[in-house]
C-alpha cells in the first residue's frame, strides 16, 4: 500500500474525509519546526498559512451557527459566545477529541511543554479545517465542522454559563499576531495579606497593570482592561 492510500486510509477513518488533494492534508499537519528540512523547495512546508485560512473559516461557521441559535441575543453576547468556542484552550480540547494530535509532523528536536503541546494540537486543528475548505469548498466544510465538530463536541448551554477568559483570548490574539506577551510581578506589598501588582506587556511595552490577592485573578484583569481597550 503506498504513503498517500495508507494516509488516506487512517484519514477517513479518523476524520470521515475522503481526500481529492492529498497534499493539503499533509500539509495540514505539518509542524513549522519541519520548515528547516523543506527550506530548498520551492514552497517550504508547514502548516501555518491553512492555520490562517482553517482560524477564518472556522470564525465564520461558528458565528453563523451562533446567529440562527439565538435569534434575539445581542451582538455581545455573540461575539462573547464565538470567543468561547474558538478560544486556544477549546481549540486544543477539540483538535485532542476528533484525533489530531497522531497526525501532527513535528521535529522531535523541539521540547514540549503541556502548554506548547495543546497549543499545537489547536493550531492543526486550525490548519485541517483550511485543509477541508480548500478540498472541498466553504459548503461541504461548513456541514463538516458543525456536524463532526459543533455538534458532538460543544455544549452551547454550558458554554453560555462559563465565565471567558480574557487571557486564553489575549493568547490567541498574540498567536495570530505574532506578538509577544509577559507578565512581570512587583513585589508583594507588606501587611497582613499579600497583595500582588502585575504589569502586562506587550512586545516590551507595558500596557495594562493590575492588582488583586491572588496572582492569577489579577494577570486575568490586566489581560481584560487590554482585551476591552484593543476591542479583543
Amino acid at each position: 500500500m503506498s504513503k498517500d492510500r495508507e494516509f488516506n486510509r487512517k484519514l477517513f477513518w479518523t476524520f470521515g474525509i475522503i481526500p481529492r488533494k492529498t497534499a493539503l492534508y499533509k500539509e495540514a499537519f505539518t509542524h513549522n519546526s519541519l520548515k528547516e528540512r523543506h527550506k530548498h523547495e520551492d514552497k517550504p512546508i508547514s502548516n501555518e498559512r491553512l492555520e490562517y485560512l482553517g482560524d477564518a473559516v472556522l470564525d465564520l461557521v461558528v458565528a453563523e451557527k451562533l446567529f440562527s441559535k439565538y435569534p434575539f441575543k445581542d451582538e455581545g453576547f455573540l461575539t462573547e459566545m464565538r470567543s468561547k468556542v474558538v478560544s486556544r484552550n477549546q481549540l486544543a480540547v477539540l483538535g485532542k477529541k476528533i484525533g489530531i494530535q497522531p497526525f501532527i509532523n513535528r521535529s522531535n528536536q523541539i521540547k514540549l511543554t503541556p502548554q506548547s503541546a495543546s497549543v499545537m494540537v489547536g493550531n492543526a486543528l486550525e490548519a485541517f479545517i483550511g485543509a477541508v475548505y480548500l478540498d472541498k469548498g466553504y459548503k461541504d466544510c461548513k456541514k463538516y465542522i458543525e456536524s463532526r465538530v459543533l455538534e458532538r463536541f460543544i455544549n452551547f448551554e454550558e458554554l453560555e454559563e462559563t465565565e471567558i477568559s480574557y487571557k486564553s483570548r489575549l493568547h490567541k490574539w498574540s498567536q495570530k499576531t505574532k506578538k509577544e506577551i509577559q507578565f512581570d510581578f512587583d513585589l508583594a506589598e507588606p501587611g497582613s495579606e499579600k497583595s500582588h501588582s502585575v504589569n502586562l506587556s506587550i512586545d516590551g511595552e507595558v500596557v495594562a497593570k493590575a492588582k488583586n490577592y491572588s496572582k492569577k485573578k489579577a494577570m486575568e484583569q490586566a489581560c481584560k482592561i487590554i482585551c476591552e481597550k484593543m476591542d479583543i
